[in-house]
């Protein structure tokens, strides 16, 4: 095995640079892809940790299909709340992010795409991300039912965004074990945040 060993070096040696190279790459080009999607990986994972956006307060926008509200709007409400909260993450600026699903959720007929909008709901009403919801009457009933409200009331106060959809904003039920650990801090404004655009929108 040395002399093989011994006898590939030396021919190695032999080679030009050009031939070099692609002696390299024919035998190691595995280990290089392997070694370069490796740091691509790392660089991406650095990057989007260093870029994300974490909002100060997130909001589930859940709605029937007739109370639609376009993308641009959305985003122009997502603006003019963050003018309104706190910093909950210390980073420097007023975050809101809204989650738009606008969808029926007792169709006559169920189908993939709504099975899809139902199961990724319950995810994001169990994961506890989302501290405040605006929603219709159809999904306020239904947000009862997972028994994670505090407050709710009608928006009487609403921005030109959704003047004219009748609306509910609820304010999520924040549970002790919430307020543990390391993000305790930062749960607590959120919540905090989540009462603020709640009086101002219901004027409760």
């Amino acid at each position: 095995m040395d002399k093989d060993r011994a006898l590939a070096r030396q021919k190695y040696a032999e080679l030009k640079k050009g031939a070099k190279a692609a002696y390299l790459w024919e035998y190691y080009k595995w280990q290089f892809l392997g070694t370069l999607a490796v740091l691509i990986a790392i660089i991406l994972t650095v990057h989007n940790c260093v870029t994300r956006i974490h909002p100060d307060l997130t909001v589930l926008y859940l709605a029937e299909p007739q109370h639609f509200v376009t993308d641009e709007n959305i985003d122009y409400l997502g603006e003019w709340l963050a003018e309104l909260i706190e910093d909950a993450n210390n980073d420097g600026r007023q975050v809101v992010t809204i989650l738009p699903s606008v969808f029926d959720p007792q169709p006559e007929q169920i189908d993939e795409m709504t099975i899809a909008l139902t199961q990724r709901l319950h995810l994001q009403l169990v994961s506890g991300e989302a501290k405040l919801f605006i929603v219709d009457e159809t999904f306020l009933e239904m947000l009862q039912g997972f028994e994670i409200v505090e407050l709710y009331a009608p928006i009487t106060n609403p921005p030109r965004y959704i003047e004219d959809i009748p609306l509910y904003a609820v304010v999520r039920l924040v549970y002790e074990r919430d307020m543990q650990g390391r993000h305790a801090e930062r749960t607590m404004v959120e919540h905090a945040n989540a009462r603020t655009i709640f009086r101002l929108l219901t004027e409760y």
